[in-house]
Formats: C-alpha cells, sequence, structure tokens
C-alpha cells in the first residue's frame, strides 16, 4: 500500500514538474499595450503607427497568439537567457537602455503553424511583458 502511494505521489510530481517548466505558461493571458518603448533599427511603420497598438490587448493561449489582426496558430515557446545588452545590440542593432531589463534578460521565443510578427515576448514580472512586434518594443500589463 506504502509503495503504491508512493509511486502515484512520484507520479504526481513528475507531472507537476513536467507542466511547470513549459515556457510559455508565465505567458498565457490577455496583456493590454500601455506604453511603446523604443524601436529597432528596422522597423516596418512610423512612431505614430505604432502608438496605435496603445491600448490594445496581446492574447495569448495556448491554442492561438492573437495582436491587432493576425492570429498566429498552435504556437510553440523556447525560452533562452541573454545577455541584455549583447543580444539586443546585436539581433536588433539597438541600445536596450529604454527596455528597463536586468542584465541578463529572458527572452520566450514563439513560433507558429503560421507566421505573425508578434515572436518574442521578454517577461519583466508575472504582470508585466514587453513584446516585439513589426520593429518596435511595446511594455503591456497582464489583464484581469
Amino acid at each position: 500500500m506504502i509503495k503504491r502511494i508512493l509511486a502515484l505521489l512520484g507520479l504526481l510530481l513528475f507531472f507537476h514538474i513536467a507542466y511547470a517548466i513549459n515556457p510559455g505558461d508565465r505567458i498565457l493571458g490577455k496583456w493590454k499595450v500601455i506604453q511603446v518603448l523604443d524601436s529597432s533599427a528596422i522597423a516596418e511603420m512610423s512612431d505614430e503607427q505604432a502608438k496605435r497598438a496603445l491600448g490594445k490587448y496581446l492574447v495569448i493561449d495556448k491554442k492561438a497568439v492573437r495582436f491587432q489582426e493576425e492570429i498566429g496558430l498552435l504556437p510553440t515557446f523556447t525560452e533562452s537567457k541573454q545577455n541584455t545588452f549583447d543580444y539586443f545590440y546585436h539581433g536588433y542593432r539597438m541600445d536596450p537602455v529604454n527596455l528597463h531589463l536586468p542584465e541578463t534578460v529572458t527572452e520566450i521565443r514563439i513560433n507558429y503553424k503560421n507566421s505573425i510578427d508578434v515572436y518574442a515576448v521578454y517577461p519583466k514580472n508575472k504582470n508585466s511583458i514587453i513584446f516585439y512586434w513589426r520593429g518596435f518594443f511595446y511594455k503591456a500589463i497582464r489583464s484581469r
């Protein structure tokens, strides 16, 4: 009887750990865009066009990611840690000072069955993220 209980507890612990380490779990939800933080060297729109995203919602769930008119289907998430300055300077040709990120940044990369322009999210804390869309970096807060 004790062996069964221990085996069941071990199995529950395994599934709990397996579920907890999915990198996308911490960014799932509805996020309200509150600020345009900066842009990369090559942006796909003007500053004025970028500001039109303020007040809009980025919705991330396990079946799709939605922002503006774009819908990314069947997202998969991978997580990596990067030196903030090197990563943004070499990858986006910008100084990340306006992003207010720590020295080491966590990036959650999103890949889809189809293609949309939201593909990188940088969690700041459980209620705040930075995401990249069409050459601009936006700050969003979790919506209730």
